[in-house]
């Protein structure tokens, strides 16, 4: 069984519980092409500070890029699936590269004002990112995932 859950516990998963900016595809001009690869898991309308797997993986990478701040991303096997802008700190994390994970195995603490999440069939996360603004099919609504 392929078990998909949310990376915020009970958070509500009602697209219209996503500010406009916050939900995945156009998003009324406030990015780069209007474009947003991601769904933004605000710590006001999503709370709680527990940032868990949304599905079984591989720790594939932890880094911190500025803007993204520290990230981790998890390999699904057919996905890549990238926590973002939810760590300050390194200290925030507690996975490691190489980790197998489960679908609620905590991640790390949301300490920031919200956990950008990302999924994409581009296991090269320096590829993916390169389509962070563009609508090409790289990055895929997380909605349709974890509803």
């Amino acid at each position: 069984m392929d078990v998909w859950v949310s990376p915020i516990a009970g958070a509500n998963l009602n697209p219209n519980s996503f500010a406009l900016a916050q939900r995945f595809g156009y998003d009324g001009g406030y990015r780069t092409n209007s474009f947003h690869d991601g769904l933004d898991f605000g710590s006001y309308d999503h709370p709680g500070s527990t940032v868990q797997s949304v599905h079984a993986g591989t720790v594939t990478q932890i880094g911190y890029i500025p803007g993204l701040e520290w990230y981790v991303t998890v390999d699904t096997g057919e996905y890549l699936v990238v926590y973002q802008e939810a760590f300050s700190s390194r200290s925030n994390i507690n996975v490691t590269v190489g980790q197998k994970v489960e679908a609620g195995t905590k991640i790390g603490t949301r300490n920031t004002s919200h956990l950008h999440l990302g999924i994409t069939q581009q296991k090269n996360f320096n590829v993916a990112l390169a389509s962070s603004f563009s609508n090409n099919g790289t990055w895929l609504n997380p909605l349709d995932f974890i509803k």
